[in-house]
């Protein structure tokens, strides 16, 4: 069964490699709703704010003892209240200040994960034992204990990758072992299977001998059409279209009553991206389909939307989008 899993993380005193891997083994055969990082924002990881995004959000908390805990119980307590549908809060921390919010999380009989350190995870226990808080409703779990030992930058890549790279990547990353060390290495979303290949290989994460579909779900990635992905990439289905799933309700609804199968291509950051279209959809339902798959943004005035849309092969027509 999958469970919605709203994942909260202490930035301050757990290491990003760990807090990253805890959040992609959470994600596998999950639903990660929502993932809030709190801490300070001049000494936040750029790992962290490269991933931002409506349901991967960072909160600085102010200077002072115990703000990114008192941030972090902020947030707890809004999605107890606010998230009906969120199953399990998962709260990733070495800290032991979160009994209280944890109390009013059981009283509304939300599940509740708390990830840390052994040593944590026992302090805890017997805290909420104390409490006399009803531990059906608490997990307790143990961060993996593996931390970062090298990080390796697009500009300490073999020559060809470091090209290829410095044209293409984002900034995301992922964590590999390479004998007993954890590395990080620069990743491409949506990469050629044959070029990661190539950059496991060069940089001696794997041999000549590993195949890569062996592999690669230990990664937490998975190969879709000949390309690498992350596992919880779900802005585009295996045909590149994005998953109708993704869009708004109101969207959503619209799309599941008159969707027939037609798509469009539109320009997306320099790349083309299919969309699926309804010949004769309101300009209005046009434009909110565009912004909210990042192909127009809010400043997109009228005038260059109507270029586009003879650019895309459409036209507007009693304000309504169709097919020249």
């Amino acid at each position: 069964m999958t469970m919605k899993i709203h994942i909260f993380i202490d930035a301050e005193n757990v290491p990003i490699a760990n807090a990253l891997m805890t959040c992609n083994v959470l994600a596998d055969g999950n639903e990660v709703v929502r993932c809030d990082v709190v801490g300070k924002e001049d000494t936040l990881s750029p790992a962290y704010i490269k991933r931002r995004s409506k349901t991967f959000r960072t909160h600085n908390c102010n200077y002072g003892k115990n703000s990114a805990d008192m941030s972090l119980t902020v947030l707890i307590a809004k999605a107890i209240y606010e998230e009906r549908d969120t199953d399990i809060l998962a709260i990733v921390s070495n800290d032991r200040d979160f009994a209280p919010v944890i109390q009013l999380a059981v009283e509304k009989r939300k599940q509740v994960l708390l990830l840390g350190t052994a040593a944590q995870s026992n302090a805890m226990e017997q805290s909420l034992k104390l409490m006399n808080i009803d531990m059906n409703y608490v997990t307790l779990g143990v961060i993996d204990g593996e931390m970062l030992s090298e990080s390796i930058a697009v500009e300490d890549l073999p020559n060809g990758l470091r090209e290829f790279f410095k044209k293409n990547h984002k900034g995301a990353t992922i964590f590999v072992k390479r004998g007993d060390k954890l590395i990080e290495l620069p990743f491409i979303d949506g990469m050629d299977k044959n070029i990661f290949l190539d950059l496991m290989r060069r940089c001696h994460i794997w041999t000549r001998a590993q195949r890569i579909e062996d592999e690669i779900g230990a990664l937490y990635l998975k190969i879709v059409n000949n390309k690498v992905r992350f596992t919880d990439s779900t802005d585009e289905a295996p045909d590149g279209v994005p998953k109708l799933e993704l869009m708004p309700d109101d969207l959503k609804e619209f799309y599941r009553s008159k969707y027939k199968g037609e798509k469009i291509t539109v320009k997306r950051n320099g790349k083309n991206l299919e969309l699926p279209f309804v010949s004769g959809m309101h300009l209005g339902r046009f434009v909110q389909l565009m912004r909210t798959f990042g192909a127009w943004d809010k400043s997109k005035k009228l005038k260059a939307m109507m270029a586009e849309l003879k650019e895309y092969g459409l036209k507007l027509q009693k304000d309504c989008v169709f097919r020249v």
